[in-house]
């Protein structure tokens, strides 16, 4: 993968760039659990570098075993992956929510 963030770059809490991994209150929880990307304390200034966050990305990849993903399955991606199975219209769930049951 290509990567996130400029590795010869510092960013601070509060650049919009860190949203793409967590907002404010995100960061601060992995800080204090010790989890999350390595930073910098600079007295009370929070500081990553670029780099670091590429690397704590790259540990983040899940690939799931056997899993191909392809056109035909990515419309079904949201359901299948929280373990539903995806309701097609005029199915009997559909048609049981219709009359009330």
């Amino acid at each position: 993968m290509e990567n996130i963030f400029d590795d010869e770059r510092t960013y601070v809490l509060g650049d919009q760039e860190l949203e793409i991994i967590g907002d404010r209150e995100k960061l601060a929880q992995w800080r204090y659990k010790k989890t999350g990307p390595a930073y910098y304390r600079l007295g009370r200034k929070i500081v990553y570098r670029g780099s670091d966050l590429n690397s704590w990305v790259e540990q983040q990849r899940v690939e799931p075993p056997g899993f191909v993903f392809t056109d035909q399955n990515s419309s079904n991606l949201n359901a299948t992956s929280r373990g539903r199975r995806p309701i097609a219209l005029g199915s009997a769930n559909s048609e049981r929510a219709n009359h009330g049951l």
